[in-house]
């Protein structure tokens, strides 16, 4: 087979190219930029393939190179770990990335969404307190992870505590918040749990987009509560953030009003 325009045969990626030599000349701040990027990009495409041994060599040939590297070649490998399932060693490489004071909040996030697919919920919550010692703050990314743990457990008091903690951090709850809670209602919750979910849909500050007025409509099913739903669409609107729906969106509309046998209020919202 022919060599792709990377040199890359038979389908393979190509060896990353050494970077930092001798040779090159001094100043070429930008190409050496430029060549990091391409080897972050690699290591990404090997994290989505989970091909842990591909993006371990591009990165142990760029320490090898001698080039400074930066925290985002490290948060790259760091994300490959977690995306192959290897926590080991990505704790052993976060560890190393401490010690090179190359830790973010980018990197924590990274390592809690890794302890909590391995359903280490406890662990990945004291890296919140974690980041606070070491002056970074959590921020949505972090907490609707947490919460969604949480919600996977059916931890209705963990929920409540993450909520409380991000309102106390002065994080905001954003849509994906809010689509992450509405799955937790069911026609078991409470009228204190629902009442709550949507005073934070009030809070958002970016426009209602389709997935979570969708998420609304299921929990509005789910619990019984078409005249939730009903306040809500009013409200979206008033906001005047309420958007363009799709076909599927108003077809589960349709039939959340019809299995009320009240599809003139639906004609009314339309």
């Amino acid at each position: 087979m022919a060599p792709t325009k990377d040199g890359a045969k038979d389908g393979k990626k190509p060896a990353p190219k050494k970077i930092g030599d001798k040779k090159e000349k001094a100043g070429d701040a930008s190409s050496a930029s430029g060549e990091l990027s391409r080897q972050a990009t690699l290591i990404k495409g090997y994290a989505r393939e989970r091909d842990l041994k591909g993006a371990t060599k591009v990165f142990k040939d760029l320490v090898a190179s001698g080039v400074t590297l930066t925290p985002l070649i490290y948060n790259c490998f760091l994300d490959a770990c977690v995306m192959c399932g290897d926590i080991e060693r990505a704790l052993a490489h976060f560890e190393e990335m401490k010690q090179l004071d190359f830790v973010d909040v980018v990197g924590y996030n990274t390592v809690i969404k890794g302890y909590l697919a391995k359903g280490c919920a406890e662990k990945a919550h004291s890296l919140v307190r974690e980041m606070v010692a070491r002056g970074l703050q959590a921020n949505k990314v972090t907490y609707n992870e947490l919460i969604h743990a949480k919600v996977v457990e059916k931890d209705r008091r963990g929920i409540w505590q993450l909520i409380d903690e991000m309102h106390e951090a002065g994080v905001k709850a954003n849509s994906v918040t809010c689509s992450i809670l509405l799955k937790s209602l069911t026609s078991h919750s409470i009228s204190s749990d629902v009442r709550r979910v949507t005073d934070l849909i009030d809070e958002i500050e970016e426009p209602i987009d389709e997935v979570l007025f969708s998420s609304v409509i299921e929990a509005c099913i789910r619990i019984k509560e078409l005249d939730l739903l009903s306040d809500l669409m009013r409200r979206f609107r008033q906001k005047g953030g309420f958007v363009n729906l799709s076909a599927a969106t108003y077809g589960s509309m349709i039939k959340a009003y019809g299995q009320a046998g009240d599809l003139a209020r639906l004609t009314k919202k339309a």
